[in-house]
């Protein structure tokens, strides 16, 4: 696990930087960085193999919401998780490519998942952004205004483990939306729905 995790870091450094890492074959394509961010995270076996005692106490299963979720086990939980965000796609296309030939020769890839937003700079940085329902989206994400996204998402509150500052934590439930047949609903029931007003989000 540490070979793997300094190989990683490595890697994820000088392709942030717009650097091509030694192994890379297509080194042209790592010179625009693009803002390129690369994040590791750890699934619970990891903890019970390595570090039980570091182990978080939330850091277990989700459990089914029992009237609506169909969980299907080849999209549970891992034990390494790699999330690369960018501005451009072919650097982040190119970045996962080498990213998880590191990997190859230390696990098996278990699922990916493509995740996408507005275009940078097509929005103002403040503005809460919409999903494909059309809803307006993360109303309640902390603030980088008033400094809560330090404490909520980068772990600086009181009372973590030593570890845990400037640290975070991801879950991932994935979400099947089905457009052809929110299609067919008008606008009342669409807000009846998902319990908001489409104009603003508000409740």
């Amino acid at each position: 696990m540490r070979r793997l995790l300094r190989v990683l870091t490595a890697d994820a450094a000088q392709l942030t930087q717009g650097q091509a890492p030694v192994t890379d074959q297509e080194r042209e394509l790592a010179e625009i960085p693009a803002n390129l961010t690369v994040t590791v995270g750890f699934g619970e076996r990891i903890f019970d193999l390595v570090a039980p005692h570091a182990k978080p106490s939330w850091l277990r299963p989700l459990p089914a919401f029992p009237q609506i979720d169909r969980l299907q086990e080849e999209w549970g939980a891992a034990d390494l998780l790699l999330q690369i965000g960018c501005e451009d796609r072919v650097t982040l296309a190119h970045a996962q490519r080498v990213l998880l030939k590191d990997v190859r020769g230390f696990g098996t890839l278990a699922w990916t998942q493509q995740g996408f937003r507005n275009a940078a700079g097509s929005v103002r940085a403040s503005q809460t952004t919409r999903n494909l329902f059309g809803q307006v989206d993360g109303t309640v994400n902390p603030s980088t205004e008033d400094g809560s996204v330090e404490d909520v998402v980068w772990g600086r509150a009181e009372g973590l483990t030593p570890w845990t500052p400037d640290g975070t934590s991801v879950v991932i439930r994935r979400i099947h939306m089905n457009l052809d047949t929110w299609d067919e609903v008008d606008t009342p029931g669409r807000e009846d729905a998902v319990g908001r007003t489409l104009a603003d989000g508000r409740p």
